[in-house]
């Protein structure tokens, strides 16, 4: 057993299998980043399909208000850096929204989907019927 989770049918415990335990990575076809999270991939690969990019640093978004709200940074210190990636921050609380989601664990639904956004678990929840 490689952990105590159940499930009412096989899809779930392929699904949870697949995304929590295989190491196994998924490679961009777009870029060089890769990941073991289907849901994570999916929002990273919309990044390069939404052509909504920041005309100042070029990096890219999957939603307006996520480009509006980085839009505003530009211009800001930014003294929070991440030791994995070097990406900057302006707060501590958004660095460490980013050391979750992208490089830890994420934000994970007791259905087994995982985030890597407190916004899109927050998103799921209302839609899921595991109703976490």
């Amino acid at each position: 057993m490689v952990c105590e989770s159940a499930f009412n049918n096989a899809a779930d415990l392929a699904s949870h299998s697949w995304s929590i335990h295989s190491r196994k990575k998924v490679s961009c076809k777009h870029c060089s980043y890769k990941t073991t999270l289907k849901a994570r991939m999916r929002t990273h690969v919309h990044t390069h399909t939404s052509g909504l990019h920041c005309k100042k640093c070029g990096q890219l978004y999957p939603n307006s208000s996520l480009l509006h709200e980085h839009s505003k940074l530009h211009g800001k210190r930014m003294p929070r850096v991440c030791s994995v990636c070097n990406k900057k921050f302006a707060t501590d609380h958004s660095l460490r929204i980013h050391v979750k989601g992208i490089h830890g664990d994420g934000y994970r639904c007791i259905c087994g989907e995982t985030f890597s956004l407190p916004v899109q678990q927050v998103r799921h929840k209302q839609k899921c019927q595991c109703k976490s």
